[in-house]
């Protein structure tokens, strides 16, 4: 019950943010469902989650891309179009947004990727080699700065601080999780920021991006979106004092 109430707390601070920044009318018909979906996706993280573990998520998440939404829109990488350039709103749907990647990281795709890795290795063989997650990590960071392209001139000694240090996380927390979470991790959060970043932005038009008018640039939800998902995850698990692995006790 504690985790509907909360589940339903946040759908409701998503419903006054649009509001009280007018953005109402700017949401199309394909973002109002991408936010029920990611709604629906945090009832259902709630049915296995603490509620000092769904907390701990939100509220991290929440921190995490209030500093990176203010610091993109100084660096000029996106620009809000509500009133007074206000983006609550789009920060709290961006914690609708990594609750419901956890979510079906978690729940479904990771123990999806474990049956395969357990089909193919079996259990007393080698599973993936320890060093390719943190590999990944650093591919994901060197690509996301080296895809930057117009965007570069803009960005500032704070982008990159803020990204190192998301980047060390995922490298510490890597280490401690499995590679079936990571890889849903990953994978799960490039696809959903895809459209998310689509539906809110390049449809709705409610944040645009300067350089990109028809898809949502590729640092951005190819690498930025898991980098600061996997962090998130991470530390959110680290202050609720829990297991990574939602499906662990």
């Amino acid at each position: 019950m504690r985790n509907l109430l909360l589940t339903a707390a946040l759908a409701a601070i998503v419903l006054f943010t649009a509001a009280n920044e007018g953005y109402l009318h700017t949401i199309s018909v394909l973002f109002w469902l991408v936010l029920m979906a990611g709604v629906a996706m945090t009832a259902c993280l709630g049915r296995v989650a603490t509620t000092t573990r769904m907390l701990a998520l939100i509220l991290v998440v929440y921190l995490i891309e209030t500093v990176k939404e203010a610091n993109g829109i100084r660096d000029g990488l996106w620009i809000y179009h509500g009133r007074g350039g206000l983006f609550s709103f789009g920060v709290w749907s961006w914690v609708v947004g990594a609750v419901g990647v956890s979510t079906v990281a978690v729940r479904w795709f990771a123990p999806w990727i474990r049956g395969i890795l357990g089909a193919r290795y079996g259990a007393a063989s080698p599973q993936i080699p320890a060093w390719v997650a943190p590999a990944l990590v650093l591919l994901l960071f060197l690509l996301m700065a080296a895809t930057l392209g117009p965007y570069r001139p803009g960005v500032g000694r704070l982008f990159w601080i803020f990204y190192l240090i998301l980047a060390a996380v995922c490298l510490y927390a890597v280490r401690k999780m499995d590679f079936a979470l990571f890889a849903a991790l990953a994978v799960t959060s490039i696809f959903i920021g895809n459209v998310s970043e689509f539906v809110g932005g390049v449809q709705s038009g409610i944040w645009t991006f300067p350089h990109d008018r028809h898809w949502p640039p590729f640092f951005l939800v190819c690498c930025c979106w898991p980098l600061e998902i996997i962090a998130q995850y991470a530390i959110a698990a680290y202050f609720a004092d829990e297991p990574l692995d939602l499906n662990k006790p």
